[in-house]
């Protein structure tokens, strides 16, 4: 393992230590020239932990201290050479080998690939290189097959004069090297090499690279959308990104290697760190040819196109520090407002977006899961879903309990009540009964499997099979499962979707997000939150909403008209089901009036105990006595150490 050169003096600290007064001065010392350096960050945090640990500086010092030397930008390497390892460098090294692993980002169509630049020749030329570069230009021919290849050695000129011939003919690249056919001119493809060149005499060879600047990066496999996704949200550190006029976008990567073995090392990072989506291995030559925008492609008649320049991270080593700890940079107010964010696609109108998260809440046995497959199949198919609009995408529902026989007569119940088609080629089952594991553990082949796919949904069924060891009813366990949903999400690019059970006894009274069994994190970190209640109308639940990015639905009622719900929009959602089918309380009095008469005293224990048997609660009757009483609707006599007596008032008329 080699590591970039670092000062003598670095060195030493990092073998001895520093002695104390001078402990965190040094640290903070060595951080910066580490940094300057370009060292790994993992590899950074773990040597300067170890060596602060070892001179007894608290974790949290050495945090501070690296954290506020990597936000500020690297300065000038002391040099191009490599170092022997440090012997405590050695150590982590051999505890902990350095490897790339492939990483998976979110993708879906939702995200548009941007209209070309304006005067995209000369911004590429000015964003990819400085005046003086020698950089070679090359015209595109077509083979025997018909498909365009560069057309061997063009001439190689400072940036500068190219884009003076440029200007010359008007701003058209195309122009500078005319070409006819019998049909007259055409436009042809061009080429441009990746990196500035040495000798123009000798010419586009890897041994004349000038500079090991950039390093060429293209997908074929999928869409041109996706992979407009996949460079934004890399992060790669972009100096332009093209559209080829074919099938695949362009990205010019800033590795900024220092020398030949220091490129081919950064190109087999981006070449692994994307290895998931077929990325182009072709392109490791730093001498290779890319598109160059402005001009029409000769074998598609598209043009090709300048997208972006200066895209994604600053430098190699803020990408590399930011893949090694996945946080984003932080950035100043005027760097968020112009960034290129772009609003999740919309799944359900007024509910749930795409990388958001909805949970329901209901019942135990209040057909949650006939209501979750109901969402799936409405959002595949584009049809409405409880009234909201859905829009048509792919939805993945993973099954844990079901049995397989029964989840497609489930499916097919619905389909014919919906009146659609089977099959749809947007809905997916992933019957997964008897192999649920903890999320945080299935959650990695969750996301390869999902990886590529363009899901808009995904639903979880149930959700406690996906607990593991966690406490439902404990605030910290329940926090790290959503925080895997969210996970899940934003690898996906899917929503996330799952529904939990209510807490025993009635439910009428407790505030709707109350209501959801456990702890409160299950109903306060969705985005959208379904609560279904029990109506005072039999088979009919209220639905009460509680949505973050949108302005929050009124509520309404539905009705199960299996295997559906249906709204019910002429029945009031406030009229809730209470415990033993009692009226309000402000309706218990008349009821109470009843067992009394205006010439007679009773015994108030037996008028409670009378009440209670019809399914009242005592604290209630005593409740509404004490309200009659203050009323005059009721009179009361009581003594000291004996039952209090009620009966009728005769004073005003008695409310029926």
């Amino acid at each position: 393992m080699q590591l970039p050169k670092i000062p003598r003096r670095t060195k030493i600290y990092l073998e001895t230590g520093a002695p104390e007064g001078s402990r965190n001065a040094e640290l903070f010392q060595a951080a910066l020239q580490l940094r300057d350096a370009s060292w790994p960050r993992n590899i950074i945090d773990d040597v300067l932990f170890r060596r602060g640990k070892l001179d007894g500086l608290p974790d949290s010092e050495i945090s501070s201290c690296i954290t506020s030397v990597m936000q500020g930008g690297a300065r000038e390497t002391i040099g191009k050479d490599y170092d022997r390892i440090p012997k405590l460098v050695r150590q982590f090294a051999v505890e902990h080998p350095q490897e790339t692993t492939p990483v998976v980002y979110a993708l879906d169509e939702g995200d548009k690939v941007p209209e070309s630049i304006e005067d995209p020749t000369i911004t590429f030329l000015n964003a990819a290189f400085s005046p003086e570069d020698r950089v070679q230009i090359v015209v595109g021919r077509k083979n025997e097959e018909g498909i365009e290849v560069p057309n061997g050695a063009s001439p190689t000129l400072p940036v500068h004069l190219w884009i003076e011939k440029i200007k010359s003919k008007g701003g058209k690249i195309q122009d500078v090297f005319p070409a006819v056919n019998e049909n007259g001119r055409i436009n042809q493809g061009m080429y441009v090499a990746i990196n500035p060149l040495d000798d123009p005499k000798i010419g586009r060879k890897k041994r004349n690279v000038a500079r090991f600047d950039h390093a060429l990066i293209e997908f074929d496999s999928i869409s041109t959308t996706q992979q407009w996704q996949l460079i934004k949200k890399s992060r790669i550190p972009c100096a332009t990104v093209c559209f080829s006029g074919g099938k695949s976008l362009h990205a010019l990567v800033r590795v900024n290697a220092r020398n030949l073995e220091e490129y081919d090392a950064r190109v087999e990072k981006l070449l692994t760190h994307f290895a998931e989506y077929e990325v182009d291995i072709q392109n490791k030559d730093p001498s290779r040819l890319s598109r160059l925008p402005g001009v029409i492609r000769g074998d598609t008649g598209n043009e090709q196109t300048l997208l972006a320049i200066n895209l994604g991270a600053k430098s190699w080593s803020e990408w590399e520090n930011f893949t090694s700890d996945n946080f984003p940079a932080i950035v100043t107010q005027e760097e968020f407002y112009n960034e290129d964010i772009s609003e999740p696609p919309p799944i359900i109108e007024g509910l749930l977006n795409r990388q958001l998260s909805l949970v329901i809440g209901g019942s135990s046995k209040t057909y949650k899961s006939w209501t979750l497959l109901d969402m799936a199949i409405s959002t595949a198919n584009g049809t409405p879903f409880w009234g909201f609009d859905t829009t048509a995408g792919k939805c993945l529902y993973i099954n844990f309990e079901i049995p397989e026989y029964y989840m497609r007569e489930r499916v097919k119940r619905i389909c014919d009540a919906k009146g659609l088609d089977i099959p749809s080629e947007n809905l997916y089952i992933w019957n997964l009964r008897g192999r649920a594991q903890a999320l945080e553990a299935i959650r990695p082949k969750f996301t390869k499997m999902m990886a590529n796919a363009n899901f808009a949904m995904v639903i979880l069924d149930p959700i406690y099979k996906t607990l593991g060891n966690r406490d439902e009813n404990a605030a910290g366990d329940i926090n790290s499962l959503m925080n895997e949903m969210e996970h899940l999400a934003l690898e996906t690019g899917a929503a996330v979707v799952f529904a939990t059970h209510f807490s025993k006894g009635n439910q009428a009274q407790k505030s709707s997000i109350d209501r959801i069994s456990g702890s409160g994190v299950f109903a306060r970190s969705p985005d959208t939150i379904l609560v279904m209640t029990e109506h005072e109308e039999d088979h009919c639940f209220a639905v009460e909403s509680t949505v973050r990015n949108y302005e929050t639905p009124e509520p309404f009622v539905v009705k199960m008209d299996f295997p559906l719900f249906k709204r019910v929009d002429e029945l009031d959602p406030a009229k809730l089901k209470r415990a033993g089918g009692r009226p309000e309380a402000a309706d218990v009095v008349p009821e109470i009036l009843k067992n009394l008469k205006k010439d007679e005293w009773t015994d108030q224990p037996d008028i409670i105990s009378l009440m209670t048997e019809k399914g009242h609660s005592v604290s209630t009757i005593k409740r509404q006595i004490q309200k009659a009483v203050g009323e005059s609707r009721i009179i009361r006599e009581a003594s000291p150490g004996k039952a209090s007596k009620l009966k009728r008032s005769d004073k005003i008329k008695i409310k029926l």
